[in-house]
């Protein structure tokens, strides 16, 4: 490159243009370095912004299913909580549709492993007693699902099972324990 510089006419002061190449060569090195520094902020940058996204979206998921988790609806409505040692696992569930209100009947059936825990969860009784509406508990469980359309299967068999019923302003909650089946049947009534 000097010998192509040498062979330039305008050139008044060799030194001085060598220098500014000098310059010039280190201003390119720089550059480059600062390119490749860049480069490697910028995948930085992208990475650590993956990761958040990944763990927001696992964090979210993980969220909506424990905000949606049955039992923690159940402690929130009517502060009963299923006992984790017992093994709770939801086996069926319907409902009668959403509504603008949130009026309307939820049936849920929970198996469990362990026995215990469940016997003292509530004080359950055997003696069936008037609902708000019903003569009985087994007419209100009738009633209410039959219009949700429960499968006869579905249904738990009042003869066997023990109670607990609650009852709020407008709401009414009524628990079966069947332990023959080791089942328990949650059905709501909101209106």
């Amino acid at each position: 490159m000097l010998r192509f510089l040498k062979n330039q006419k305008n050139l008044r002061n060799e030194s001085k243009y060598i220098c500014y190449i000098k310059r010039d060569t280190r201003e390119c090195f720089y550059t480059t370095k600062r390119r490749i520094y860049m480069k490697k902020e910028t995948r930085k940058s992208v990475v650590g912004f993956l990761c958040i996204i990944v763990c927001l979206t696992i964090l979210g998921i993980w969220s909506w299913k424990t905000m949606n988790d049955y039992s923690n609806i159940l402690k929130e409505n009517w502060n009963i909580s299923l006992p984790k040692k017992a093994s709770f696992a939801e086996v069926y569930c319907d409902d009668s549709g959403s509504s603008f209100h949130g009026d309307g009947i939820r049936y849920h059936v929970f198996a469990y492993e362990n026995e215990k825990p469940v016997e003292t969860i509530l004080p359950w009784s055997s003696k069936e007693k008037e609902t708000r509406y019903y003569g009985s508990y087994e007419e209100s469980i009738e009633y209410w699902l039959g219009e949700i359309a429960v499968p006869e299967e579905e249904k738990p068999d009042c003869e066997q099972c023990v109670y607990w019923y609650e009852k709020d302003e407008l709401d009414e909650i009524i628990i079966c324990w069947d332990k023959n089946k080791d089942k328990i049947y949650v059905i709501e009534s909101f209106v």
